[in-house]
């Protein structure tokens, strides 16, 4: 890190060189990595609106197809009951026809009992409705002509012959022949072959053939024509294929199979427990869908036909309450993970291509910005070069800097400011030196001995004055100030302790023993601005004599006056 540190601070040029550079670097970076988060981000959310889209279309698939399989259903089933009709008519007027010849072909050349049999046996083996269909024949009188599934009730009459509901048959159906000649009756039978007590309503087409005095009809159990219109319409329905592998199925609300599709379940089963893999119970969930009039969407997971994969689904039920159906048909949704799984190749292909032409222009940016910031670092240098070999010269020898040097203002406008700072610091070193003789020679000159002492109370310089009372021909001191070894035992000395706690630069009078014998001094310790200790000291030694000598004097001259006046 120091060594990195040392070589951005080596140089401006160098600095100002790997900051362009290292700056286009970053900035080609950051822009690529920009784009590429603003390319992946516009995919999710083109991503997400694809899945969503696909969902809803797939979604509007299903339900289309259900509801066209519903109004499918609904149409047949409103008209299954008049095309029964329309049929057992048609039925009848085509025996009519059948009968019509007959007479007509014999009625010159045979009796009516031989026409009457070669009718009945031209119609005895007529079937239709799966072999459920028959025709049967009566006359006016009530005698059965024509009865193939009991042969046995023909010559009979059977004008009191009742319904499981007690209606006379027969009785009704002659009476609407007498009075329209033709009509529908519906008589309330068991079924022949199936256990329990229930009755079913057959309707009958009757039409009365006047040679022969004969009413003639066929008729059908409607639950059977309804039967025989489901199986059809389930024909249909189990062909039918949407998308890739949609397809209806139907169920009963109570959880039959009507149509199904399944390795497992067969159609009849009940699967109204049936779970998918996550447990969901999908009939349950598909019989709640159906009690919404407009139906609904159910979501689970549902073994694919072609792969076998389970994978999630959506399916739209509806509900046909007349035959308690609940009709579906759903879409696998993962096949839009499959195209979102190209699109996103498609997308990570298109986006290296865009990032390597982006790679390439910023590139030769970045060699633009290379060279750009070479030739200006270049220059930075060599301003720079000249700006220090001046300045070195300029602060040892004195001489300014010449600002017409530099090409870069900013070392103009720099220059201008040191040589008004070289010009100051001359003047300053002039009036420091003049200041330092002056010094120098008062300190020197001064008749009062001083020292300068550092913190810790050694000597740094001392007086002429100084070294004359205390230093001997070695003209050297000890390092620390020691005053105290030179003092003597007289009273004043005490002022010694004073003088060093106080540091207020007041003179006190000590006794000291100095190379010029014992003297009497005055000394004074303070603090200067700059932390250093002054101690300034006068010698009273000459002055303190005479003065001891002037009180002798005085004393004298005191005592010769008073000898004198005593005497006068």
């Amino acid at each position: 890190m120091k060594k990195v540190n040392d070589f951005l601070q080596g140089k401006i040029s160098r600095i100002f060189f790997l900051y362009s550079t290292g700056f286009a670097v970053m900035a080609v970076v950051m822009m690529g990595i920009l784009f590429t988060i603003l390319e992946v981000n516009t995919f999710e959310k083109n991503t997400r609106k694809m899945r969503e889209d696909y969902i809803e279309t797939r979604k509007n698939l299903s339900k289309a197809e259900v509801e066209k399989v519903v109004d499918y259903i609904n149409i047949n089933r409103l008209f299954i009951e008049q095309n029964m009709k329309d049929n057992l008519q048609d039925k009848v007027e085509q025996a009519i026809r059948i009968m019509d010849n007959i007479y007509k072909i014999n009625r010159m050349s045979a009796s009516k009992e031989t026409i009457k049999k070669m009718i009945k046996d031209a119609l005895r083996p007529y079937r239709f409705y799966e072999g459920r269909g028959y025709y049967f024949i009566v006359s006016m009188q009530g005698v059965e002509e024509l009865y193939p599934v009991k042969p046995e009730y023909e010559g009979q009459n059977l004008l009191d012959l009742k319904d499981e509901k007690g209606n006379y048959v027969i009785k009704d159906e002659i009476d609407i022949i007498r009075k329209h000649g033709e009509g529908f009756v519906t008589d309330y039978w068991s079924k022949p072959g199936l256990s329990g007590q229930m009755i079913y309503p057959k309707t009958s087409y009757i039409k009365h053939y006047e040679p022969l005095n004969w009413y003639i009809g066929c008729g059908e159990y409607l639950d059977n024509v309804i039967g025989d219109v489901q199986n059809e319409m389930k024909e249909h329905i189990r062909q039918i294929r949407f998308g890739k592998e949609g397809y209806i199925f139907i169920n009963t609300f109570d959880g039959v199979a009507v149509i199904i599709d399944s390795e497992i379940y067969k159609e009849g089963d009940n699967i109204w427990e049936m779970t998918d893999s996550d447990g969901l119970k999908v009939i349950q969930e598909e019989f709640v869908a159906a009690q919404n009039p407009e139906g609904d969407f159910i979501w689970y997971k549902w073994k694919k036909l072609t792969s076998g994969d389970v994978v999630q689904k959506v399916s739209f039920i509806k509900g046909i309450d007349e035959w308690q159906w609940m009709v579906g048909g759903g879409v696998y949704v993962d096949e839009i993970e499959q195209i979102i799984s190209e699109e996103r190749d498609l997308m990570y292909a298109a986006l290296r291509r865009k990032l390597f032409l982006s790679f390439i222009v910023l590139l030769s940016i970045i060699l633009v910005v290379f060279t750009i910031a070479r030739r200006i670092s270049d220059r930075i240098k060599q301003d720079f070069d000249i700006f220090t070999n001046e300045l070195v010269l300029a602060v040892h020898q004195g001489e300014l800097l010449n600002r017409e040097d530099y090409k870069l203002k900013e070392l103009q406008e720099v220059s201008s400011g040191i040589n008004s700072i070289l010009d100051t610091r001359l003047k300053t070193e002039k009036l420091l030196k003049d200041s330092e003789s002056m010094f120098r020679t008062i300190f020197e000159k001064m008749p009062v001995m001083l020292a300068v002492l550092d913190q810790d109370l050694n000597y740094k310089r001392w007086n002429i004055e100084f070294e004359r009372i205390f230093l001997d021909q070695s003209k050297t001191l000890p390092k620390r100030y020691n005053i105290q070894g030179m003092l003597t035992s007289v009273a004043s000395n005490d002022n010694y302790f004073l003088l060093i706690e106080k540091l207020d630069g007041q003179f006190r009078e000590l006794e000291l023993k100095t190379k010029k014998g014992v003297r009497t001094q005055n000394w004074a310790l303070f603090q200067t601005d700059a932390e250093y200790l002054i101690l300034a000291g006068l010698d009273i030694t000459d002055v303190k004599e005479k003065n001891l000598k002037l009180v002798e004097l005085n004393a004298t001259k005191d005592l010769l006056f008073s000898i004198i006046a005593h005497d006068l």
